[in-house]
């Protein structure tokens, strides 16, 4: 799958990573404080967001990060939850 997103800043789009914070703890059975307080915009997440590293490779450091035990579809339909409207 390919996609072109545009980093609008939240002046077009409302966004929340807490939406995604939620689905993740949610689907993982784990606490949102847990998730919240270890996610980090980090360098994997910086490579990922100029394509240098796989959308696999990033997905497999959030796992460990989080202490997630998620498939990279349920990545997935966390990180699709951050739009508000």
């Amino acid at each position: 799958m390919k996609a072109l997103i545009t980093d609008l800043g939240g002046i077009y789009l409302n966004i929340s990573f807490d939406l995604a914070i939620k689905r993740w703890a949610h689907l993982n059975h784990s606490a949102p404080a847990f998730i919240r307080n270890n996610f980090k915009f980090d360098k994997p997440f910086a490579d990922f967001e100029i394509n240098k590293i796989s959308e696999a490779e990033y997905f497999d450091h959030l796992k460990k990060l989080l202490d997630l035990n998620l498939s990279n579809d349920q990545i997935i339909d966390g990180w699709n939850s951050i739009f508000i409207n």
